[in-house]
């Protein structure tokens, strides 16, 4: 389990150490991961893998940033929240988890190195700040994860989305990513809905120069937002106590549609829920 943990670090490693776009073969990029491997394995020190770095042109500032989350200890979090001043009394007071910032982000890579990509529930603790399992794991495989592509998109990937969303139709987010290999189920949806489908306008589908990092942090920072307004109405609208229904006398009435209970929906479906508010407020 170990070993896997490593690779992820190391993974990360080789994207902090290629920020500068510069292009490896085959066998240096070899030879920079085994650098990495052994200085995180405590074989060789941070300034013998910083001199492989140098030799190749890579970010040399890639080892103090990864030496930094390695010398993350679980006990170092805390419970770090702010209230809301603008309202008085115990809603006021009530919690509200903060976006991610650099140093959870910091966390949540220690934590992985640690615990593996198969155990959130010990990620989410050793994170902190209130962040449960699903906020971390989405968090990585929507963000951090340096295999996603964060580049325009190409000529060529934009038609393997659209056979995949024929294929798979555009519900099935998770697995259409999945055949895509380097863009996230966020990118993929919002390529499609912004971009690709038929209901986009051609104002809009001749729009392509934005900053793919900027627009998936746009995007999170929105479902943020729909959180913190669903959230306030849950506190403003409780649901109310069920009656006692044992005493009641029922009698046959007409078929009525089925209301869906949102605060009884899944977290899948209510990050969907997220998704639609924010894809379709263009």
């Amino acid at each position: 389990m170990k070993n896997k943990s490593n690779s992820v670090l190391v993974d990360v490693a080789m994207a902090y150490a290629t920020e500068n776009e510069i292009e490896l073969s085959e066998s240096v990029i070899e030879e920079v991961r085994k650098a990495f491997t052994n200085m995180i394995k405590g074989i060789i020190s941070d300034n013998e893998c910083a001199m492989v770095l140098k030799k190749h042109g890579c970010c040399e500032n890639a080892v103090n940033r990864i030496r930094e989350i390695l010398l993350i200890r679980e006990d170092d979090n805390s419970e770090d929240f702010y209230t809301d001043a603008s309202q008085d009394g115990e809603e006021g007071q009530r919690k509200r988890a903060k976006l991610w910032n650099a140093d959870e982000d910091k966390r949540l890579l220690a934590a992985i190195h640690k615990h593996s990509l198969n155990d959130w529930i010990s990620v989410s603790r050793f994170v902190g700040n209130g962040r449960n399992r699903s906020q971390c794991s989405q968090r990585w495989f929507r963000c951090l994860d340096p295999r996603i592509e964060k580049s325009k998109w190409t000529s060529s990937e934009d038609q393997k989305l659209r056979d995949l969303v024929k294929l798979y139709g555009d519900h099935s987010w998770a697995k259409v990513a999945s055949k895509m290999g380097s863009r996230s189920d966020v990118q993929c949806r919002y390529r499609w809905f912004r971009f690709l489908s038929d209901t986009v306008t051609p104002k809009k589908a001749s729009y392509d120069d934005y900053n793919e990092e900027e627009t998936l942090k746009h995007f999170s920072q929105s479902i943020a937002c729909e959180e913190e307004k669903l959230t306030s109405f849950a506190v403003k609208h409780p649901k109310k106590p069920a009656e006692n229904v044992s005493e009641q006398k029922f009698e046959a009435q007409p078929a009525q549609p089925v209301k869906k209970d949102i605060f009884a929906v899944s977290e899948a479906e209510l990050f969907s829920l997220y998704s639609d508010l924010f894809f379709f407020s263009f």
